[in-house]
């Protein structure tokens, strides 16, 4: 069984669907540098740093973010695997193309292989035509808990994060405050975190929940998934819902996961920073009902090509091709 080493800072709970499926084909050893801490391929652990490997790994994956360029030297040099594969988001947010430009050369004269989440990244990377790039499917990262949520008929809005810069949510705030006759569900945020003045009924703050159950319940009766900031991976929990995104018009300054949802999925935008712009757009929205036979057919799509299986599959194909 090929041996496969995965180096990563950090091992977040909801790639665990992910080194499951890998396990079940190669020994794999799995490396959280942060906690010093080795998943062996019999599902025990071991201190990283003091641990010896009796061969070199037939595959080792690393983090191949600039960034993290020196440590994914280290890591290369000491563990010499038959194959070293760069594991990257390549654009990232606000990527001006001469870092674009030296990305590219690094991954061109560093990995055998790169890993990217998306196609459109692929796009962009110069010399793509002397790196052999795999693009392991969306980066799937579960749900808002769906599960057996009926979807319903609903013209309301979703808003889910934080009050914060990134978010921007005092932007749709300000927007919705024209209205007394538009519903609008804030999630993550309670009444208490944001001024007085936004405290009327039909905005409604549901506070920072933990449950997905819950935030699951709160978004099947809703139409609209508002994120007046740079959005990211929230985006594909929309869609997952049956939920049509709003975002602003400057994709550069969104994650790659805007992008990758606008390419298979109607999203509706509004101008960036203007409130006025984002106004309109909800006044036109707020009398357009979206059947649940539409959100289910949304939400079903979404999880046809947001799908955990296909990530795995595009991994094993990656890490077993030649």
């Amino acid at each position: 069984m090929k041996t496969v080493l995965i180096i990563q800072n950090e091992l977040p709970h909801y790639r665990d669907f992910l080194w499951e499926g890998l396990r079940k084909v190669f020994d794999l050893y799995l490396v959280e540098t942060n906690r010093d801490r080795l998943m062996l391929p019999n599902g025990t652990e071991t201190q990283f740093s003091s641990f010896k490997f009796a061969s070199r790994p037939d595959c080792m994956i690393v983090n191949a973010g600039i960034r993290e360029a020196a440590k994914a030297l280290f890591y290369i040099f000491r563990y010499r695997a038959r194959t070293v594969i760069g594991w990257t988001q390549y654009v990232g947010k606000n990527k001006s193309y001469l870092s674009r430009f030296l990305k590219g050369l690094y991954l061109l004269s560093i990995y055998d292989r790169v890993i990217l989440y998306y196609e459109h990244e692929k796009g962009l990377i110069p010399f793509k035509s002397l790196l052999n790039i795999t693009v392991t499917a969306n980066n799937t990262v579960g749900d808002w808990g769906r599960g057996n949520k009926t979807l319903v008929d609903s013209s309301s809005f979703l808003f889910v994060g934080r009050y914060t810069e990134k978010s921007d949510l005092k932007l749709l705030l300000e927007a919705a405050l024209k209205f007394d006759d538009l519903f609008l569900h804030i999630v993550g945020v309670s009444a208490n975190d944001i001024p007085s003045k936004y405290h009327i009924p039909n905005i409604m703050f549901h506070g920072n929940i933990t449950h997905l159950e819950k935030v699951a319940e709160i978004a099947s009766q809703c139409a609209y998934f508002v994120y007046p900031g740079d959005v990211g991976l929230s985006i594909v929990h929309a869609i997952k819902m049956g939920l049509i995104p709003i975002v602003h018009s400057n994709l550069d300054a969104h994650m790659p996961e805007c992008r990758a949802v606008a390419e298979m999925f109607p999203v509706i935008y509004f101008q960036h920073n203007d409130s006025l712009s984002l106004s309109n757009i909800l006044s036109l929205l707020k009398e357009q009902k979206i059947s649940k036979e539409t959100r289910e057919e949304l939400s079903s799509r979404g999880f046809e090509i947001f799908s955990q299986d296909i990530m795995i599959k595009n991994f094993v194909n990656t890490l077993v091709s030649r």
